[in-house]
Order: C-alpha cells, then sequence, then structure tokens
C-alpha cells in the first residue's frame, strides 16, 4: 500500500513535475530551478567536473601495468620486479622479460619464483628499497592491513622505483580466502602518500558485465533478479614513483 502510495507521489520542483519512485531524490543544487529537469537526466557530465566523469577502460590491469612503465621509465636501468600475490593463471611474470621476476605470497607457489610472506609484515628476507617495479593486481581487497602492505611496498621499493596497484572499488563478494575490502582512487592515494602518485583512476571496462559468480563452489554466487547477477563492476589502478 505505501509502495503505491509512493510511486503516485509527485513533487513540484520549479514549473516541472517529477514523478518519483519508493524514495525522493532531488537533483542537485544549482539544477533543482531549472526549467528543464529533462535535461538534468540525459546530460552528459562536463569534462572535470568529477574523477567519475573522467573514468577510463581498459581490459588487463597487467598489460597497463606495463604500458604505465614505459611511458615513465625513462630509459632508466631497472633489474628486478616483485608482484604481490600473482597466481598462475595471472600474473605479470611474460610481460617484463627484462626484469627478474619474483611473487610475494602467503603460500609457495610452484609455477612461479615465489617467495613466501606476508606482505603486511616486514620481510626480512628481503632488503629495503630492493625492486624497482612492484605490482599487485586484484589482491589489495584480500589482504586485511592494506595499510601496512602499503608500508611494506614503499619499504621494498627503490629509489626511483614504480608501484602499480589494481583493485576492486565496486565487485560483487569473492572470498580468497577473505574478502575485506573496497578502494577509492583517494584511499590507495592516501595509503601510498609516501609515493609520488604518477597516475589513479577508476577503470570501468568490466562495469555493465553480468557478474552471477564464477566459481563452482558457489561462495561467489550472487541473487538474479531481472537484471541479471551484479552489475557495477568497477576497478581502481594506482601508479607511483619512489623519490
Amino acid at each position: 500500500m505505501l509502495k503505491k502510495m509512493l510511486k503516485k507521489i509527485r513533487v513540484k520542483i520549479g514549473k516541472k513535475l517529477v514523478k518519483l519512485g519508493s524514495s525522493m531524490v532531488f537533483p542537485p543544487v544549482g539544477i533543482q530551478n531549472s526549467s528543464n529537469l529533462a535535461e538534468y537526466k540525459t546530460r552528459p557530465c562536463k569534462k572535470g567536473e568529477t574523477l567519475l566523469t573522467n573514468s577510463v577502460s581498459f581490459p588487463n590491469s597487467h598489460q597497463h601495468s606495463r604500458q604505465l612503465f614505459d611511458k615513465f621509465k625513462n630509459g632508466g636501468n631497472f633489474k628486478k620486479m616483485l608482484e604481490v600475490g600473482g597466481s598462475f593463471s595471472q600474473n605479470s611474470q611474460s610481460l617484463f622479460p627484462e626484469l627478474e621476476y619474483y611473487n610475494l605470497d602467503i603460500k609457495d607457489n610452484p609455477d612461479l619464483p615465489t617467495i613466501v610472506g606476508d606482505i603486511t609484515q616486514e620481510n626480512t628476507s628481503l632488503e629495503s628499497e630492493s625492486f624497482d617495479l612492484i605490482v599487485s593486481h586484484q589482491t589489495f581487497e584480500h589482504i586485511n592491513q592494506p595499510w601496512l602492505a602499503a608500508q611494506e611496498i614503499v619499504r621494498l621499493l627503490k629509489p626511483g622505483g614504480f608501484c602499480y596497484i589494481s583493485t576492486v572499488w565496486s565487485w560483487r563478494y569473492h572470498p580468497v580466502p577473505i574478502d575485506y575490502w573496497r578502494f577509492s582512487p583517494d584511499c590507495l592515494t592516501f595509503l601510498f602518500k609516501d609515493l609520488e602518485k604518477l597516475d589513479v583512476n577508476f577503470n570501468l571496462y568490466h562495469r555493465r558485465a553480468d557478474m552471477r559468480g564464477l566459481w563452482p563452489n558457489c561462495i561467489d554466487g550472487v541473487p538474479i533478479d531481472e537484471l541479471g547477477g551484479w552489475r557495477e563492476n568497477w576497478l581502481v589502478y594506482y601508479f607511483g614513483k619512489k623519490q
């Protein structure tokens, strides 16, 4: 009954009548007195209005890290890289053949040269300032204390070295083994405040993908409705340099 009543509610704003659904959401200040509210509903945001309107789209964060590395490296003498949380099917080893590659994970991986360790702790087996490039792809949301992970990455990075982090802003629940966090560009910038920020943004390539869950055990499954599964798939990335 209440829903039917709400659907009939009409709120007069200026000279226009706006039909509301189950919640009353008003246009932003500056649009409320507009004589053409249809403009608010359909107009594209102008460049520079928000970070959201300047977001980017690319299919593969591993390849994107390679592109940014090539863009900013300026012919430096880079030798070693570390990937945090690389897997057999998704890792950056082949994309950086000129670099000596290591993977850091809490479990050994026989398919990659893996250092067993916890990125949220100081790994005493690894010297400070020992890597020219550190990357992590869709791992930070599974780290229980990402602020400590950021500190350790900064410690391990050489002066002049680069850091690339790709993680999630809006994504379905996917515990591997636990799903802890979601990150905004501002959050990543804050976590890596000791680095020089070179690029940070949302990646909307997968935004409208119909994500219903991929695993046979259905732990990552989501409720299905007339729109399908999870429909707001936003990644976020950060690229910085240690001075």
